[in-house]
Parts: structure tokens; C-alpha cells; sequence
């Protein structure tokens, strides 16, 4: 709490000195803007966990494209729109979304190989 207090006198002087400003009005921006938006923030720990699952996921889509795709595919079974941004996505890279067949298909989009992704009989509209 004392490094809180001493930031806002810090910056209430600051204020004052640099830019001209009453006393009050840097009271009040730091207690109603700036405080509030503080511990709202994150935290180093939970800014760190969401920095590895990004670099977790962004590898494996560069080094896993298909089996990557096709777990997104099966996340967004019940959005069209995001599987269409995803089947764009997998024929941009050469990746073949099979169309549905009754005696091949599965319930979710299947791996086939790495250039071929089965579109799932769930997703089907």
C-alpha cells in the first residue's frame, strides 16, 4: 500500500509541476481514473500464463497446420461463420476439406493427412 501512496504523490506533484495542474484535479484523475484501471489490470503471473498458451498455440499451428485446423474446426462446429474463416484459412495452405460423405464421415471434422481434413456430420447445417 506504501508503494501506492507514493506513486500517487509522485504523481500528483508531477502534475502540478509539469503540467500545471490543481492539486484537485490530480487527485481526482488518480483516484477515479487511474486507481480504478490499476486493479482492473493484470498481474505479471497471469499476463506470463497467457503469453506461453500463445506461443503454445502459434506453434503448434506453424509446425502442426492440419491437426491444428481441424481442432479448431471442431471447437467452432456450432459457428459457420468462424469455419468458414477456417476453411479459407486451410485452403490458402494447400489443406483439402473433403465434403461430407455418409460412409466416411464422423461426427466432428477428422484428420485425414496433412492435406486432408473430413468435414464432420455435426457441423452440417
Amino acid at each position: 500500500m506504501e508503494v501506492i501512496q507514493a506513486l500517487k504523490k509522485e504523481f500528483i506533484a508531477k502534475s502540478e509541476s509539469f503540467r500545471g495542474y490543481k492539486k484537485e484535479t490530480s487527485t481526482f484523475i488518480y483516484e477515479e481514473m487511474i486507481q480504478p484501471a490499476a486493479n482492473y489490470s493484470f498481474n505479471k503471473s497471469h499476463a506470463a500464463c497467457y503469453a506461453y498458451i500463445a506461443y503454445q498455440t502459434a506453434y503448434l499451428k506453424a509446425h502442426y497446420r492440419t491437426e491444428f485446423l481441424t481442432s479448431m474446426m471442431i471447437s467452432d462446429e456450432e459457428n459457420m461463420d468462424r469455419i468458414i474463416l477456417a476453411v479459407g484459412e486451410a485452403e490458402s495452405h494447400g489443406i483439402e476439406i473433403l465434403r461430407p460423405d455418409i460412409n466416411e464421415s464422423r461426427k466432428h471434422f477428422t484428420y485425414i493427412d496433412d492435406t486432408k481434413i473430413r468435414f464432420g456430420l455435426k457441423a452440417i447445417k
